[in-house]
């Protein structure tokens, strides 16, 4: 009797200690939840014209800062604006051709490493203004058009929280044809920049 007593004591001992091992484990796989981070990402940009503006245009330099939020999923979602502009080969007119992009990007993280391949897609709009001087007579033009872009990029890790990336795109300005010689006008932009995030 007494070694029946002491197994079901050592059976009972082993089902408590196992039900406190899965609680534990329970415990710590929701004490740390993966969470979402505010980002902010700013960058240096040249920006290569296609088509018949690439005939005439040199290509284009200018920053772009944007800020959003980065989802447990790997998916941030941003607001982005900038500044682009191109000058005119030969340029006997004294020409310019500036573009201010206001676009709302969704982006998707491979990884959530060190090296993180991405993609991302944006819309929104485009303020475009262009000017040129002849005999003296300045001369203006300016239009909003609706702004697509989509491109991949990937990323390194700096330090912690901070990295440097390098990214390519197209950008499709859908210009009319008072503004520009080509609808839509279609940009392949390239851009080195920093990505910091905030818990």
């Amino acid at each position: 009797m007494k070694n029946i007593l002491m197994v079901l004591l050592l059976a009972s001992l082993g089902l408590a200690s196992t039900a406190y091992a899965d609680t534990e484990i329970s415990a710590t796989s929701t004490a740390t939840p993966t969470i979402g981070t505010i980002v902010f990402q700013i960058d240096g940009e040249t920006s290569f014209p296609q088509g018949q503006l690439g005939n005439t245009a040199l290509q284009g330099w200018g920053p772009e800062i944007s800020g959003g939020y980065r989802f447990p999923q790997n998916i941030t979602l941003s607001l982005e604006t900038g500044y682009v502009g191109l000058g005119f080969k030969g340029n006997q007119f004294n020409t310019t051709w500036d573009m201010l992009p206001i676009l709302l990007k969704g982006q998707y993280n491979f990884s959530s490493g060190y090296i993180q391949p991405y993609v991302f897609l944006g819309a929104g709009l485009a303020l475009n203004f262009q000017s040129s001087t002849f005999a003296g007579t300045a001369y203006t033009a300016s239009e909003v058009d609706f702004l697509e872009e989509a491109g991949l990029g990937i990323s390194f890790s700096l330090i912690e929280q901070i990295y440097l990336f390098i990214q390519t795109k197209i950008e499709i300005d859908n210009t009319s044809s008072h503004y520009a010689p080509d609808q839509p006008t279609v940009l392949i932009p390239v851009d080195v920049g920093l990505v910091m995030s905030v818990n």
